[in-house]
This record gives C-alpha cells, sequence and structure tokens, in this order.
C-alpha cells in the first residue's frame, strides 16, 4: 500500500516558498523605488527651479519657476502649459507684492484683472 504524504512537511514547505517569493518581490519594489528616486532627484547646479506650485482646480494649478534671467508665471491644465507672465526683476515684484500686502484698500477696490495688471505689468510700460 501506499502511504499517505507527510502534510506537515508538504505545508512547510509551501511556506518557506512562499515567504521566498514575497522577499523577493519586496526586495524588487525597494530597489526600483530607490533608483527612481535617485534618477529625478533634484541636481545641484540645475538652471531651472520650481519655487511654487499652488493648486487652483482638479488638475489645474499654477506654479512659479526661475529660470535664468527672470521668474515664469505657468499655468498648469491636464493637457497645457501656459505662461501666464514673466518676471524679469525678482526684487521689484516682491517690492510690489509687499506694497500691495501694506495697502489693502487698494486692493479691494480692484478686480482680479487690473490686480494681476499692477503686478505684472505690460513689456511696453517696462
Amino acid at each position: 500500500m501506499m502511504d499517505a504524504p507527510d502534510l506537515t512537511l508538504t505545508a512547510i514547505k509551501m511556506i518557506i516558498s512562499l515567504g521566498v517569493i514575497l522577499i523577493g518581490i519586496i526586495a524588487i519594489y525597494f530597489v526600483t523605488k530607490r533608483l527612481s528616486v535617485r534618477s529625478f532627484q533634484h541636481r545641484k547646479g540645475g538652471y531651472i527651479d520650481i519655487i511654487e506650485n499652488k493648486y487652483i482646480g482638479v488638475k489645474k494649478s499654477l506654479c512659479l519657476v526661475r529660470v535664468p534671467g527672470s521668474i515664469l508665471v505657468l499655468g498648469l491644465s491636464g493637457d497645457r502649459i501656459n505662461c501666464l507672465a514673466e518676471i524679469d526683476s525678482e526684487k521689484e515684484f516682491v517690492d510690489k507684492l509687499q506694497q500691495r500686502k501694506l495697502n489693502p484698500e487698494n486692493r479691494q477696490k480692484q478686480n482680479f484683472k487690473q490686480y494681476l495688471a499692477g503686478v505684472f505689468p505690460k513689456k511696453s510700460e517696462q
């Protein structure tokens, strides 16, 4: 007659095999995660720097990006990137924002379009 297989030995082999497979999957996950982070890290001395990013809606945001010589205000949506304004002098821009914060009564009298026109003057006015 045939002997019945030893179930405890078979179960132990199955659990060990499953453990080895799970450890392998976890190891592959951490290695790929670490490699992807290294490849996308910000390199020091790069020419493009994202100053700030603010979400204003679903798949819509405003982004301040510093490039050599100017700062760009970008409008980002799901399928488009638009340059909304270009700031040539960071110091003048910060000074204008400080003045507007100190004079809140001027802000209340203006609509949003007028406010932006004051902060981002047209190229012909500069």
